[in-house]
């Protein structure tokens, strides 16, 4: 990201199921204030948030989010995200459920602006990598 936080806040962050019926979504929510939370939330539905302690995001920082989708008659949904470079979490960081699942689909990467932002934000993805529950 290159942008200060005073700029504006942002959703950076992966599509972790889309189908017909909807999709998953994990990411970073950049506050305006600096701090960082991670969101799950299903379309416009939130899931659940959780701060990210100790962490807040500067500008020409870069950060790594590993994000774990399963389940079939329940999804489970988990998210972590740490500077990169830095030791990776050895527990996730936010874990949500959907009772009412969406199957299993396509993935992708994600990234917008808030509203009150005053600049656009350059975002760079690198190393996107799925891969199949063991």
């Amino acid at each position: 990201m290159d942008q200060a936080p005073a700029a504006g806040g942002a959703y950076i962050g992966v599509i972790a199921r889309q189908t017909a019926a909807g999709k998953y979504f994990a990411r970073a929510w950049l506050r305006p204030d600096g701090a960082i939370w991670l969101v799950v939330h299903r379309e416009g539905t939130v899931l659940l948030t959780q701060a990210v302690p100790g962490m807040t995001w500067a500008a020409n920082t870069s950060y790594s989010l590993k994000v774990s989708v399963t389940g079939t008659t329940s999804t489970a949904i988990s998210a972590k995200l740490w500077a990169t470079g830095a030791a990776e979490p050895a527990n996730w960081q936010i874990n949500a459920t959907d009772a009412t699942p969406l199957a299993a689909g396509a993935v992708g990467l994600s990234g917008n602006r808030s509203g009150s932002a005053t600049a656009p934000l350059g975002v760079t993805f690198d190393s996107f990598r799925v891969t199949a529950p063991l």
